[in-house]
């Protein structure tokens, strides 16, 4: 198939949205100036206001969603036309582990005989990819897999098969863990050929004994991240990925 491609990137933190401010809480060394902090929790009731409870790692996913749909121009008439045609594939470290706390010490406020019913149902491990899914109404592929080394690496080689024969239009990749939430939109070069973007980051695979430094902590998609919102020239960008699994020394 043609080159992969990154068309969008969303990025929620404690120190901003979707902004160069929001890097400062992962890099210092980026102004955290310029932009309000985005501590309030109000922004979070805004999220998903039919759903009665939400894991507190879901709201920011949603942000950083619609973050990476906005900067690919992915109006929600284009994704509604073919809702099918679209997925999302998450990597987490500790999926939704506060509505797991939750759910204990409800079964012990119980005396261990039953539990809280919207607890017990929001502690699927897939349940931040399925709300982030209904936030943008998308029915296609929705998988959340556990995090690794090479969990950038992973999810991009997953969406590649994805976007084969065009059997998907676009493909989410990305994270939401803790405080903090990345999205990636990434799309075959046939799909941009008559659509006008801000810019793109090309997706380059290579060996896994080429990839360099584990990818820990989400930190390639950070770093894809960094390229999109952070100061300086960012033409020529890259994001390179592994094309295999790596394997153990």
């Amino acid at each position: 198939m043609s080159e992969l491609f990154v068309t969008g990137v969303g990025i929620a933190t404690p120190t901003g949205v979707n902004s160069e401010s929001a890097l400062h809480h992962r890099f210092p060394d980026i102004s955290g100036s310029g932009d309000a902090l985005a501590t309030d929790r109000s922004r979070d009731r805004k999220v998903l206001p039919h759903i009665r409870y939400k894991d507190p790692i879901v709201p920011g996913g949603v942000i950083a969603l619609q973050g990476a749909l906005a900067a690919a121009r992915l109006e929600p008439a284009v994704l509604q036309a073919n809702p099918f045609r679209y997925g999302i594939l998450l990597a987490a470290a500790r999926g939704p582990q506060h509505t797991r706390a939750s759910l204990f010490q409800s079964l012990e406020s119980r005396d261990g005989k039953s539990v809280s019913a919207t607890f017990f149902s929001s502690c699927g491990y897939n349940i931040a990819g399925s709300l982030l899914a209904a936030s943008a109404g998308i029915v296609g592929p929705v998988l959340t897999l556990a995090s690794s080394d090479d969990a950038l690496g992973t999810l991009c080689r997953c969406a590649r098969r994805h976007l084969g024969g065009e059997r998907t239009f676009a493909m989410l990749v990305g994270f939401t863990e803790g405080d903090s939430s990345v999205m990636l939109v990434i799309e075959p070069e046939e799909r941009l050929r008559h659509r006008e973007l801000s810019r793109r980051i090309t997706i380059r695979f290579v060996a896994a004994s080429e990839r360099g430094p584990a990818d820990a902590e989400f930190g390639g998609f950070w770093q894809c991240a960094r390229q999109w919102y952070g100061p300086g020239d960012r033409d020529d960008d890259a994001l390179i990925v592994s094309s295999e699994s790596r394997r153990p020394a």
